[in-house]
């Protein structure tokens, strides 16, 4: 009968085979901590760029400029305003702020401690008491080149409620402003853009002189409603789209927005703009609608009481 030999295994070795087993222990988990780290970076810079992907988006948004957070801001001012210590006001200052709501019906009005006032009009309501606080006035029959929209014109893609600007003309918000005055409006377009298209806000003074923003693009002066000095470029309105057009005039320095941004700027001579209005110029067989306006400034008063009253004069 064969005996089976019992093999007794060095202590050393041993002593190996169990620093073997615990190495190799200690290898896998540390690949398994490194392989979860690696894998969750591409997700967390994925997530990064998505994000600056929304922010981009947001900020590309247009604004609509009778927003109700707006007007919470502009309670708030009203709030501050009634806390501060109120300004001593000239008569014809008084008679304004006391006859401007009912002479130009906006859609808000604010006063700012600073003296500056905020106005803003909502023109989808295609309210009559709008039709007569601009110059020329808002005339009917859609051969006018300044009127409300029909339904024809808003129920197409893209199309809105509001004030119709078609072919070239120039209308004129019957409130005189000193130049410390920045508006801003939202302007659709119903035409293919071409060279030949104007579109935008001006600042316009009665002895024919005028600063604009031609696209919220380009800085124009304009002498008898001719371009006179051009700083910047257009920048196109895609069709059935709308653009954000801002000008900003302060301290002989006069500004072209384009989504709230500075396009272009030039300077003026502030002895030739002291006193203006403000509206809209528009040319080269366009056709456009405008829904909103709204106008952040210093009004001319002792101008302004006295067109007021004179046309209180007429009209009673």
């Amino acid at each position: 009968m064969l005996r089976s030999k019992s093999v007794s295994i060095p202590e050393w070795a041993q002593f190996f085979f169990v620093f073997l087993l615990m190495f190799s222990l200690v290898s896998s988990t540390a690949f398994s901590v490194v392989t979860a780290s690696d894998s969750s970076e591409p997700s967390s810079r994925f997530d990064n760029v998505n994000n600056g992907c929304e922010e981009d988006e947001d900020e590309d948004e247009e604004v609509d400029l009778d927003e109700d957070e707006e007007d919470e801001e502009d309670e708030e001012d009203i709030d501050k305003s009634t806390k501060t210590k109120k300004r001593k006001m000239s008569p014809e200052e008084e008679f304004v702020l006391g006859n401007i709501k009912d002479f130009l019906k906006p859609t808000t009005f604010v006063e700012h401690p600073d003296g500056r006032v905020t106005m803003t009009f909502n023109f989808r309501k295609k309210l009559d008491e709008h039709k007569k606080i601009f110059t020329p006035y808002l005339k009917p029959g859609v051969k006018s080149k300044f009127r409300y929209t029909v339904y024809q014109e808003e129920v197409v893609i893209g199309g809105d409620e509001g004030l119709r600007l078609s072919d070239k003309g120039l209308a004129l918000l019957n409130c005189w402003w000193k130049d410390s005055v920045e508006a801003e409006a939202n302007f659709y377009q119903y035409v293919n853009h071409t060279n030949r298209l104007s579109a935008g806000l001006i600042f316009f003074t009665d002895k024919k002189k005028g600063l604009g923003s031609n696209f919220g693009g380009q800085a124009v002066e304009y002498s008898g409603g001719r371009p006179k000095k051009k700083t910047g470029k257009t920048i196109a309105i895609s069709f059935n789209q709308m653009a954000r057009i801002g000008l900003k005039i302060r301290g002989g320095v006069y500004e072209a927005q384009r989504k709230g941004k500075s396009k272009a700027k030039a300077k003026y001579k502030q002895k030739y703009f002291g006193s203006g209005r403000i509206g809209f110029l528009w040319g080269g067989s366009n056709a456009l609608i405008v829904p909103t306006l709204k106008i952040t400034g210093k009004i001319d008063y002792p101008t302004m009481a006295k067109k007021m009253k004179k046309y209180m004069r007429i009209s009673g």
